[in-house]
């Protein structure tokens, strides 16, 4: 449905063009605050595998030293 039949939809008219819009930024800012927590996510996610593999790293180490 696109922005002109929504206003439509909810009877026309200044406080309808107002609310459709208003309801599209919220939309909108919404969407772009999903995709950054996604992004987000994914860099932790690395974060994290690069972090175990520095403790698997150090802990090689540890143990090649030990013998």
């Amino acid at each position: 449905m696109d922005l002109t039949a929504i206003i439509k939809e909810i009877g026309g008219g200044l406080p309808a063009v107002v609310i459709a819009v208003l309801s599209l930024a919220v939309w909108h800012l919404w969407r772009r605050g999903n995709e950054q927590t996604d992004r987000a996510l994914d860099r932790e996610r690395e974060h994290s595998a690069e972090l175990v593999e520095t403790i698997r790293t150090i802990d090689r180490y540890d143990r090649e030293r030990e013998q």
